[in-house]
């Protein structure tokens, strides 16, 4: 869907602009899920955290209009090192 992403994407860029602009991706929706979960050995070594300490899983799907995942995202944040904001417009 975004053949040659990693050439077109620049640092600091947007990636919702890329779609949008470069690839003339119509986002539809996203769907994001936050669970809490306790930290496995990959997990605690990659974060720098004990085994089985808490943390909060976000797994994100963003659709087109023709209902085509465009992007899948899970990421695994430290409760206690981050802020979070939701903000959510029609």
């Amino acid at each position: 869907m975004c053949a040659g992403l990693k050439e077109v994407l620049k640092e600091e860029d947007s990636l919702y602009r890329v779609f949008r602009e470069e690839y003339n991706h119509k986002i539809e929706k996203a769907i994001q899920i936050i669970e809490p979960i306790t930290l496995n050995k990959d997990s605690s070594k990659l974060l720098n955290r004990d085994i089985n300490s808490l943390a909060l899983k976000f797994a994100r799907n963003v659709y087109t209009k023709d209902q085509s995942i465009l992007e899948y995202t899970i990421s695994i944040f430290t409760s206690d090192k981050h802020q979070y904001q939701i903000m959510m417009t029609e």
